[in-house]
Parts: structure tokens; sequence; C-alpha cells
């Protein structure tokens, strides 16, 4: 393949090395980051109604609890999901064995794929001391905020669809800088061309017949153009030595 020889040429080269390399990093990234596939969804334990009480079988550990709710008019586009002043969430064994504890930290917002629901947010992590049921209560007033308000219990995925192809962009560039860092070496250690001097020069005779000679290095002549090693220029002044030689 012939090399690319201007500046500009190698800029849109590495420009599509990197839209290639960030294409195949978001690949993963969606599969084992953010698919719901490998994480389960949101409200994989159960749900409760805000304002609300339930009781959900949950398992020891860490819990995300997820408002989610109607945004009427929000269109296409993904809106914030504004939350009330009064929002609040205990989690208690049913039994009188513990209580979770409830921890606020609110993510971004997104879509909810959900008959009920079509935006969320997460709100909180619950730690679970043990699994077993437990009371759910929660509390909020949505007026004016959304309809149809509930907290999902389970776990989602731990990186936002959003955030994907700006992870792949990331680690695009730092994939596209290794390969021109090891471009870069690999040209260093070629030997030098020196522009002045000949890009060619024909082997010894090896025959007596200078017509064969003269056929087999317009030949090699040729094979060396067609495979770029010889510019046109370039091409053109050893035909024209070699066939001043014979």
């Amino acid at each position: 393949m012939r090399r690319f020889e201007s500046g500009v040429g190698r800029f849109f080269k590495w420009v599509g090395i990197w839209l290639l390399a960030s294409f195949l990093w978001c690949i993963p990234i969606g599969i084992f980051g953010s698919s719901n596939l490998v994480w389960g969804d949101p409200n994989q334990y159960g749900r409760v109604d805000i304002p609300g009480s339930g009781v959900v079988h949950l398992p020891s550990g860490s819990v995300d609890g997820t408002v989610a709710m109607i945004i009427p008019g929000r269109g296409n586009e993904t809106p914030d999901v504004l939350l009330p002043d009064d929002l609040s969430l205990t989690v208690v064994a049913t039994d009188a064995s513990g209580t979770a504890t409830v921890t606020r930290h609110l993510g971004t917002s997104g879509n909810a794929m959900d008959a009920k629901a079509d935006s969320q947010r997460h709100v909180w992590n619950i730690d679970v001391p043990h699994s077993g049921d437990y009371r759910v209560t929660t509390r909020g007033t949505f007026t004016g905020l959304g309809v149809d308000a509930s907290v999902w219990l389970g776990h989602g995925p731990p990186i936002p669809g959003t955030s994907v192809p700006i992870i792949g962009a990331i680690l695009g560039s730092i994939t596209t800088l290794i390969l021109w860092l090891l471009s870069k070496r690999r040209r260093a250690r070629a030997p030098a061309r020196d522009d002045g001097a000949a890009a060619w020069t024909p082997a010894p005779a090896a025959r007596g017949d200078s017509d064969l000679d003269e056929i087999d290095g317009l030949e090699r002549l040729a094979k060396l153009h067609r495979e770029g090693a010889l510019t046109d220029a370039e091409f053109s002044a050893e035909k024209a030595k070699l066939l001043e030689l014979h």
C-alpha cells in the first residue's frame, strides 16, 4: 500500500483509526458496563409507590434505590428527574432483626423502559444487613414533578448509557496514541533514505546477454514502482539510466 505522503493524509488516517478504536471499545463497555442483560434491572427486587409502603425480599449487601416516574410532556429528550424536598426512604426487616442503612447518593437522570415510568434517577445506596423480607416505606410529594412515582429496588448497570461513548472515546484516544508511538518508533528504526541519491541501484549483470539484463532490470523497476517503493519521477529516472547502460 502506498504510504500517506502528506501531513493532511496522515492526519485523516489517524482520525479514522481513532474513530474505529473508539467504536470497538464502545461494544464491550456497553455490554459489560451498561447492559441490563449483565447487571439486571433497577427494579429486579421490587418497587414501592411514593408515598407508600410494601414488603420486598432483599438480598444481603448493596442495593440501589431508584426513583422512577412518568414526566408528562417530556418529548424525545431526557429531562432531569426533579426530587421533592420531603423525599425519604426507610428499610426495616419485618422480623425486627435489623434496619438497612440508607445513604442518599444522587445519580444522573435516564430513560426508564417500563409501562409505568419513562424516566428514572438513582437516589439511594441501601446496605442490607442480611437477606430477608423488609418493610420499605417511602414519603414524598411529586405534585408538579411527575406522576406514578415509585422507588425501584435492584441493581442497575454501573455505567450510564450516555457515558459509554465518552469512555469509548477516551480509551480510543489511548489506543490510538499507543499505535502512533509504535508506528513512530518503527519509522525511526527504518534505514534513512537519501532523497538526493537514486532510490534503486541496478544489480551487477549476472548474464552475458545485455538484452536479457535490460529486460530483467526493467521488470524489477516496474515491480518496485507498482509496490510504491519508487515514485513516478524516480521510476522514470532509473529507467532512463538503465536504458543508457545497454
